[in-house]
């Protein structure tokens, strides 16, 4: 079996601040975990795979920061659960939120498992708005053209849109791990099955 671990990182002014396993949220600062218990509470599969292995959903899970409040971190990551077959099913979108304490010199878990939305999903995308400072996030529902936008600002994760683009994807047994990605400069979205 093949398994590509989720894997996702916050560095900033070239120091390691944040990074998660998709189970785990740690400090860089410390290797101290920053939530007590898996972010990932979403049946056997969670149990099977955190936190051991990670969890194994590419392009799964990232780091963004507040546009407006660089103390704010947004923990944005895939839920998962396998079906049938041990084919892996992203059961939605959810985050919490992790802030920096100036008092301890280190962050802190300020709310875990948000639910942002409950589809079955490829991966994340997410690329610098054209704006310069918030972010989009683009999700592929599941082996279709249909595609969720998200805005991240400085008031948060908002919904904006649901639209459609390219093709539809088989999804089958052998062709479950679509995913996509921006170029670095956001000028092109790749996607692929």
């Amino acid at each position: 079996a093949n398994i590509e671990n989720t894997i996702a990182i916050y560095v900033k002014n070239s120091k390691l601040l944040l990074y998660s396993n998709g189970c785990e949220i740690y400090s860089g600062k410390t290797n101290v975990i920053l939530a007590e218990k898996s972010i990932q509470k979403q049946g056997d599969f969670s149990k099977l795979m955190c936190p051991k292995y990670g969890m194994n959903i590419r392009r799964g899970a990232f780091f963004v920061e507040n546009p407006k409040d660089s103390n704010l971190i947004y923990f944005i990551y895939l839920s998962a659960n396998p079906e049938p077959y041990n084919i892996i099913v992203n059961n939605g979108i959810y985050f919490s939120i992790i802030k920096y304490d100036h008092n301890i010199d280190n962050y802190t878990l300020v709310e875990q498992d948000i639910k942002l939305l409950e589809e079955n999903i490829e991966s994340i995308s997410i690329v610098k708005h054209g704006n310069g400072k918030d972010y989009w996030m683009l999700s592929f529902k599941k082996g279709s053209k249909q595609y969720l936008l998200h805005l991240i600002d400085s008031g948060g994760i908002h919904f904006a849109k649901n639209d459609a683009a390219g093709i539809d994807l088989s999804f089958d047994v052998c062709d479950f791990v679509n995913s996509s990605i921006f170029s670095p400069d956001g000028n092109y979205l790749a996607r692929f099955n």
